[in-house]
């Protein structure tokens, strides 16, 4: 019974460490091997240096005139206006069909966020042993496409969304001023016909209230054609009554049961393209439908020039929208199963991306991944070394075993896939004014925000908690248990030892003083053991 408290003790520890060893080997297979996140910032600020650059480099260097030039030019190309040099205001503007959309209508005052996340797994990354360049590199895009594809949906819906209500709210505004306009032969001039709407409290704050709450109602999520036509009905028959106040001459413009027939055939005709067949709206799926016709329509035409399709979104109270969206299905491929416009542009995307890829590009990410698995397997090797070493150590006097290989090398992935590349990253953000960028690439740049994880977390958690272990408690036990296999320490229970020292056999005055003085044990059994005897 001399070691059996230690043998025990470190048994206990040695399933621990096992289990420990364990988890740090699974984790790379239920976690991803590596993630990086890429999360850009769209302010008002970015997005109108954006839409600057964008039409300073479009506009013909003939069409702006000089200071004084007239009213022709550049400010009609811009919507900005008076003859002269296009203007810092009107260059970050972006003009689709006769609508002005500012950065603010684009991104809102709080701004966008776009992430994108790439995944990479464990089992992509070993599966690339087999030399297969075109199964990885599919194994790659099936990983990432999908949920590529449900980041962007979100943050398109976004602008769609603020776009939608932007181009609406002037839409609106520039309707009523041209029905009352006709309905007074032109006689009235802009000034007068916003006073008589705003007499009619038909004010800016009335439209945007509408149209707000229109473009909400499409982003219910039980929305339905049904609703939306009754609250587009009710709003314009709402307008009528107010002018009809205000204005004896609008008097006879209320609507008849005929004209609100007409509009609603109007409104579920135009909201047809975005709807099922039961009149439930999707704009998820109606946004995906969108930029899915707008990959086919390019690699359709073979050309740079995005599709008429492309427009769609931002242009989404256009009559031509509806027009060129009642087709969706036509340029999409027949199928047995129905599938939903998500997973079609899903599809397209992983197609598209594969097409894109080179052979020797796909070459080249199966080589890399082929080293990173070698050294996938030199970092299983060394927590497997512990757990080996335990159990062929099981059966033998001293069954504690050395940590020293997982915890100096366990940890390497750490610090390769989040380190350093962490690291890297800070640094060259923080010196971004000195790599020769302008003032707007530099605070693009800085809009940028890149972060990494990896399963080698818990690699580098089990090695860091072995570490303390071993120098609070394991490695003391382990040295306890050395000696006592060795001879040189006898074990006394609960964790205390007693190390031998040979000595000459005691006279009765030396084990008297030998008792005393602790050179001599009792073991319970009422039979004195004498070190040294």
């Amino acid at each position: 019974m001399a070691r059996k408290t230690t043998r025990n003790k470190v048994l206990i520890c040695n399933l621990i460490i096992m289990t420990l060893c364990v988890i740090s080997i699974a984790a790379y297979f239920f976690m991803p091997l590596w993630k990086i996140k890429l999360s850009y910032r769209l302010t008002t600020e970015t997005v109108g240096e954006i839409l600057a650059e964008a039409n300073d480099s479009t506009q013909p260097p003939d069409a702006v005139p000089e200071t004084g030039a007239g009213d022709t030019g550049a400010g009609d190309a811009t919507m900005g206006g008076t003859g002269s040099s296009v203007s810092d205001e009107a260059q970050d503007v972006l003009v689709i069909e006769g609508i002005e959309i500012t950065p603010e209508d684009l991104v809102g005052e709080d701004g966008v966020t776009i992430s994108l996340s790439i995944t990479l797994k464990t089992t992509d990354v070993l599966h690339s042993l087999k030399g297969n360049s075109d199964r990885t590199v599919q194994n790659l895009l099936d990983t990432n496409v999908d949920t590529m594809v449900d980041q962007l949906i979100e943050p398109m819906n976004k602008v769609v969304k603020n776009v939608a209500k932007a181009a609406s709210k002037q839409a609106l505004k520039e309707s009523l001023h041209e029905q009352i306009h006709q309905a007074y032969n032109g006689e009235k001039t802009p000034e007068e016909i916003e006073q008589l709407l705003t007499d009619a409290e038909l004010t800016d704050e009335y439209i945007n209230e509408k149209v707000d709450t229109l473009i909400d109602e499409l982003y219910k999520p039980d929305a339905t054609v049904q609703d939306v036509t009754y609250y587009v009905t009710e709003t314009v028959e709402e307008v009528f009554d107010k002018l009809a106040e205000t204005h004896p001459e609008f008097a006879d413009a209320s609507l008849s049961t005929a004209n609100k027939e007409e509009i609603e055939d109007l409104v579920e005709e135009t909201l047809a393209f975005i709807s099922n067949d039961g009149g439930d709206i999707n704009m998820d799926e109606f946004l995906a439908q969108l930029v899915l016709e707008a990959i086919q329509g390019e690699s359709t035409d073979g050309s740079d020039t995005p599709s008429p399709q492309a427009s769609a979104p931002i242009t989404g109270v256009s009559k031509q929208l509806g027009a060129r969206a009642v087709q969706p299905m036509a340029q999409s491929q027949p199928s047995e199963k129905e599938m939903s416009a998500t997973e079609e542009l899903k599809l397209e995307v992983r197609a598209l991306l594969a097409e894109q890829i080179p052979a020797e590009a796909a070459e080249t990410i199966t080589l890399v991944f082929q080293i990173i698995s070698y050294v996938l397997f030199f970092t299983f090797f060394a927590w497997l070394y512990i757990i080996i070493k335990i159990l062929a150590k099981l059966g033998s006097k001293n069954n504690a075993v050395k940590l020293k290989f997982p915890i100096v090398l366990g940890w390497i992935p750490f610090l390769v896939l989040w380190i350093l590349p962490t690291a890297a990253f800070a640094i060259l953000k923080s010196q971004s004014a000195k790599l020769g960028m302008d003032a707007t690439a530099a605070a693009q740049f800085n809009a940028l925000s890149l972060s990494f994880s990896s399963a080698a977390i818990v690699s580098f958690i089990v090695a860091f908690t072995l570490a303390v272990f071993a120098i609070a408690y394991y490695g003391k036990l382990r040295k306890r248990m050395k000696l006592i296999s060795q001879g040189k320490a006898f074990d006394r229970g609960y964790g205390a030892t007693q190390y031998a020292q040979p000595t000459a056999p005691m006279t009765d005055m030396q084990f008297v003083n030998g008792y005393a003085s602790g050179d001599v044990y009792d073991n319970d059994y009422n039979n004195d053991n004498y070190y040294g005897s």
